[in-house]
């Protein structure tokens, strides 16, 4: 009897004892360990219509015939691991397809990782070769040794091949880097490390060559391998397995996947699915939930076209925060189902949500009953410790596009919780009509950070909201767009102190809907872009002490009958334009308190010109609303007749009016006889006043003459000159000065480092007096009371860097960084020696950011300017 048909009889008569010793009739599980063990080895496809028990470890390899399971059939992989590997897998059945539960809950029960390969075959080369994707037929340089006695045990030298003695109890050679499983010692010793050479990207099945070429096998495009997964897939138990699908077309899940820990410590499963050259269809739920002080699991999705999501993914996770979904399409990402991702228990955080799509992005709502979410939130434990809420990712390389019914939600919970962080990037348009929600729930928690980016049109329709809200702070919402920025939605960044909103487009920016933020001490609504325009909708509302409303236009603004702009007590009203040639147009807008009209030539209008729109923009002497030549402006929207007038200039581009003398200033006179060019003398005045500033018509150059005595700065211990590339300097000097320091308490003063500075008299001095008496003193600000944003405090001690309110704690606070931002921004005063947190000479919203991020725990380094 050949060793085959032995094999398969021994198995025949323990199948017939296991249905003998049971008593009850019943069916037996097949235990398998191999494709032959399931079905005959030319059956195309293998009909699965039983269930299997799978020995742990078993690699299930097809080729790339079709497996179809339906009826009772089922793989029981049951605690363990295996892979089954073919072409085409279908499922069908009305039990699990693919069984990983462990054993009963509760007994330290694990599963294991059960993987799912459907895969071609390369097109080129040993066409036996099976292949997932390309990178499976491209199998890099020819470089890798291999040891002789176990061809998938990378080496290149003899000591890598002994792997040391075999641990009985975990069953894995103590010295491997990764699990290689062995018995006994023997199992541990690879052998010898021969010259022999394998494809370097073929470590687990290695593939021989003598050269590179041999490591290329074409495209993996023969055949057809997708998997249909109609029956479900489960792995629940204390460790809830790992499931990896993985197929060279598509991938259709249309039963529920249950990865869900039974353990109060262990994480949710993993699940993990990549469609190589097709799509991934999601239409029933899929579970990977964690216990009380665990984390959830882990969604990971991937296809070479689209991926469409029409059931929830709940990867909900206790203590140790929320789970994470990553979703990445090569084409487009079809959202029509929640992604949950909170923390449940505990303090945890809320997860995490990437969405990458490689053309377009949409989310979709069923209706105001049964919207779409995205969830990262956070949780508060019985000791009232909070959890912040979690991150959210969403890009797409084409256009971006969040429906009604939908909603991103991100909070912190009480009491100290902060909201989400949300990014939303998009190279093409961003359409927004649902709710943004990253606001902490608790009183001392602040809102969140919210940025939209969108590098063609943003649109926020009128049923788009966003709440960033928060007790010790409101959030920071951010929108940007490359063109027209529409804003029709509602947004609030209330809080105490307000938070910030700033809405800013490379074109026409318009309001329709409402900018609102409440609370005190602070908070702004900014509207910025090329043109700016107020509808009659439109409403700019900061309802709080020292709060702002800013408009910011480059080129144009209008405010139309009907608009508001309000602000509580203190608070303020700024519209920020280019010139007083282009003033805002107010045409019965209701602004309270009055405006603050600010003419800012230093606005970079430079790329807001169009010509053709009857408007005169940067660079145009004219603009009658088209782009046709020989009606007074040209196409360039130039005035004609200045263009006659105007000399070239050898081999460059020649500026409009131009007389080729440096020492004139070419302008275009257009109210003068319909165009004439004029030529005022140029000003040579340079940013020093002590240099005398002349412009040399020969040698075509401003010349400046320093002044010295323009530089006298009265204080005896500098020697002061002028530099006509720095305006007025100094050097110090080291001479005597007798009481130059003004200090009664000093004697023998002298010069040192461009100050008069004595030794101090005993006994002499008091904090306040603006001498730094050490000890005890470490600064003197000339007072000795304290001022939120003070170096110096009370009894002469330095404020700590980044704490400008001079809050108790080691850390910052939320109200820190938001005092910081007003510094920013102009609103309040701060020392650069306690907001200038990253040492560069000035106070700026990035200070703000590092300072709130410290306040929120993470590992962020201060570093203010010692004076």
């Amino acid at each position: 009897m050949s060793d085959l048909r032995r094999h398969a009889f021994q198995r025949t008569l323990a199948a017939a004892a296991v249905l003998i010793l049971s008593g009850t009739g019943g069916r037996a599980l097949a235990q398998v360990d191999s494709a032959d063990d399931i079905c005959a080895s030319n059956a195309n496809p293998c009909n699965v219509t039983q269930v299997f028990d799978i020995e742990d470890g078993a690699v299930l390899d097809f080729g790339i015939r079709a497996v179809n399971v339906s009826g009772a059939g089922q793989f029981n992989f049951g605690p363990g691991s295996g892979s089954i590997l073919c072409g085409n897998f279908t499922a069908s059945t009305t039990n699990p397809a693919i069984n990983a539960n462990g054993p009963a809950a509760g007994g330290g029960s694990q599963s294991g990782r059960v993987e799912v390969l459907a895969r071609r075959t390369c097109s080129a080369g040993a066409t036996t070769k099976r292949c997932v994707d390309l990178a499976d037929c491209q199998l890099g340089a020819c470089d890798t040794r291999r040891c002789s006695l176990k061809p998938s045990k990378v080496c290149t030298g003899e000591s890598q091949c002994q792997l040391g003695p075999c641990n009985l109890l975990t069953k894995r050679c103590s010295a491997a880097t990764n699990f290689v499983r062995c018995t006994s010692d023997v199992d541990c010793d690879y052998g010898t490390c021969p010259q022999q050479l394998t494809c370097k990207s073929q470590i687990s099945a290695p593939t021989n060559c003598s050269q590179t070429s041999d490591c290329d096998f074409g495209t993996c495009s023969v055949g057809n391998a997708s998997i249909t997964m109609g029956g479900s897939i489960v792995g629940n138990s204390d460790s809830p397995a790992s499931i990896f699908l993985r197929a060279g077309d598509s991938v259709s899940i249309s039963k529920l996947v249950n990865l869900v820990s039974s353990s109060l410590e262990s994480d949710g499963g993993d699940l993990t699915v990549q469609a190589g050259a097709g799509s991934v269809t999601l239409s029933e739920k899929v579970n990977a939930t964690g216990g009380g002080d665990s984390q959830g699991g882990t969604v990971e999705i991937s296809a070479g076209l689209d991926v469409t999501i029409s059931d929830e993914i709940n990867v909900v996770g206790g203590d140790f925060d929320g789970g994470s979904v990553e979703i990445d399409a090569g084409r487009d990402i079809v959202l029509g189902r929640s992604l949950i991702a909170n923390s449940s228990l505990g303090a945890g955080f809320g997860g995490d949500v990437l969405l990458e799509a490689d053309r377009h992005l949409t989310i979709n709502g069923v209706s105001p009953s049964n919207k779409t979410n995205i969830e990262t939130n956070g949780h508060t434990d019985i000791e009232n410790f909070a959890g912040d809420g979690g991150t959210q990712d969403l890009s797409s390389v084409g256009n971006m596009t969040i429906n009604v019914n939908t909603r991103l939600l991100g909070t912190g919970s009480i009491p100290d919780g902060y909201g989400s962080d949300i990014t939303l990037e998009a190279d093409g348009n961003i359409t927004l009509n649902g709710d943004i929600t990253a606001r902490s729930d608790g009183d001392k928690g602040s809102g969140g950070f919210v940025d939209v980016l969108s590098e063609g049109k943003l649109t926020v329709g009128s049923t788009g909201t966003f709440d960033l809200t928060g007790g010790d702070g409101g959030g920071i919402l951010e929108f940007a767009a490359g063109t027209n920025a529409d804003f029709g939605g509602f947004s609030d960044v209330s809080g105490s102190p307000g938070g910030s909103a700033f809405l800013d487009s490379g074109d026409t920016t318009t309001v329709s809907g409402t900018m609102f933020v409440s609370g005190n001490n602070g908070g702004t609504n900014e509207v910025d872009g090329c043109r700016v325009l107020l509808t009659a909708s439109a409403n700019l509302d900061s309802n709080v002490v020292n709060g702002d409303n800013l408009l910011v236009a480059r080129e144009s603004m209008k405010l139309l009958a009907g608009s508001q702009m309000t602000t509580g007590l203190s608070g303020s009203n700024t519209l920020r334009y280019r010139t007083n040639a282009k003033p805002p147009i107010r045409s019965g807008a209701i602004i309270t308190p009055d405006p603050v009209l600010v003419v800012d030539p230093t606005l970079g209008a430079v790329y807001c010109a169009v010509c053709g729109n009857s408007e005169e923009d940067f660079g145009e002497s004219c603009d009658d609303g088209n782009t046709v030549n020989g009606d007074g402006c040209n196409s360039d929207c130039q005035n004609e007749k200045c263009v006659q007038q105007t000399q070239p200039a050898p081999q460059e581009p020649t500026p409009l009016c131009n007389d080729n003398n440096f020492c004139t200033t070419d302008t275009c006179n257009t109210a003068l006889n319909g165009g004439t060019c004029q030529h005022p003398a140029k000003s040579c005045a340079d940013a020093f006043a002590c240099t005398t500033d002349t412009c040399n018509v020969g040698l075509g150059t401003c010349q400046h003459a320093p002044n010295d005595a323009a530089c006298n700065d009265a204080n005896v211990c500098t020697d002061d000159f002028c530099s006509v590339t720095v305006g007025c300097d100094k050097t110090n000097n080291n001479d005597s000065c007798p009481d130059g320091d003004g200090n009664v308490c000093t004697e023998n003063d002298t010069c040192v480092g461009g100050s008069c500075q004595g030794t101090q008299i005993p006994g002499c001095g008091f904090c306040g007096d603006g001498n730094v008496n050490n000890p005890p003193e470490q600064c003197d600000d000339g007072n000795a009371t304290f001022t939120a944003g003070e170096y110096c405090g009370v009894n002469c001690v330095l404020i700590p860097c980044g704490k400008p309110t001079n809050s108790s704690g080691e850390a910052p606070k939320a109200s820190d960084a938001q005092f910081t931002l007003r510094s920013a921004v102009g609103q309040i005063a701060c020392s650069k020696r306690v907001c200038d947190v990253n040492n560069n000479d000035r106070v700026t919203s990035t200070d703000s950011l590092q300072i709130l991020r410290k306040a929120v725990g993470q590992q962020v380094t201060l570093t203010c300017p010692a004076a």
